[in-house]
């Protein structure tokens, strides 16, 4: 964790050396990126409007046990113009969760949903790559499936990524 976050760092540093191409000249698409525990792909389908597929998998292991995790979400973004290598954006995601694990000897497994919105602003260090960091209020419902228990929460999530731009 620390060290992907040292490395997004490290890219912005970078950038304000190697300065992106102006923003009217950028007409990039469709872009592939690399998040802290997934991937996703993300497509504009014009300047203002973009949409994202994106899957996040994770395992916490603690005394008693280890729990795994898998997220399969959809996002929307309404993008501004970009202010030099800026963009700021905001968004809404849905999401299906799915995990498992064991604690104490006992094993489960629930499946669920979340949704939320988000603020961020995405950097834009050269001409195919930029990094991105959002935060946002998101609801999660999940629901143990043998003991039918049903929890809901509400959670702030921070999102970063690094992405290249195909086309």
């Amino acid at each position: 964790k620390i060290l992907f976050l040292v490395s997004l760092a490290a890219l912005f540093l970078a950038g304000r050396a190697a300065r992106a191409q102006e923003p009217e000249k950028i007409r990039n698409t469709m872009a592939v990126g690399a998040a802290y525990l997934g991937g996703q792909v993300r497509y504009f389908f014009n300047p203002k409007w973009a949409g994202e597929l994106r899957y996040l998998t994770g395992t916490i292991a603690t005394g008693a046990g280890s729990t795994t995790s898998h997220v399969l979400g959809l996002r929307g973004y309404r993008v501004f113009k970009m202010k030099g290598p800026y963009r700021p954006y905001l968004g809404a995601e849905a999401a299906l969760i799915n995990s498992s694990g064991s604690e104490a000897g006992v094993f489960y497994k629930s499946a669920g949903f979340a949704g939320g919105g988000f603020g961020g602003l995405e950097y834009r260090f050269a001409d195919r790559f930029s990094a991105t960091v959002d935060i946002g209020p998101y609801i999660f419902r999940v629901k143990e499936k043998d003991a039918k228990v049903t929890s809901t929460s509400l959670d702030f999530i921070a999102n970063a990524a690094i992405n290249f731009y195909l086309f």
